[in-house]
């Protein structure tokens, strides 16, 4: 499995050619919004990883939590 900052840059340059690639669109992105989105998927992916054996559910409770204090942590400064 790649570095997770490794992991990180990559998909933020897949997401910047597609901001370039809609800019003529004149979108405008909210980044905090964008993420507090990420986190409800992340979530999500989570539950599934759970009901498919791949993560204890116990472990995932705790990752799910978690993910819901940093989505939490996000809305406060939206």
């Amino acid at each position: 499995m790649q570095d997770f900052d490794a992991r990180r840059l990559r998909q933020w340059e897949l997401e910047a050619t597609a901001r370039r690639a809609n800019a003529h669109l004149g979108v405008l992105q909210d980044s905090a919004e964008n993420a507090m989105t990420h986190c409800v998927c992340v979530a999500n992916h989570i539950e599934e990883a759970i009901n498919r054996g791949q993560i204890p559910e116990f472990v995932g409770r705790e990752l799910i939590r978690e993910v819901a204090s940093i989505d939490g942590a996000i809305g406060l400064y939206r």
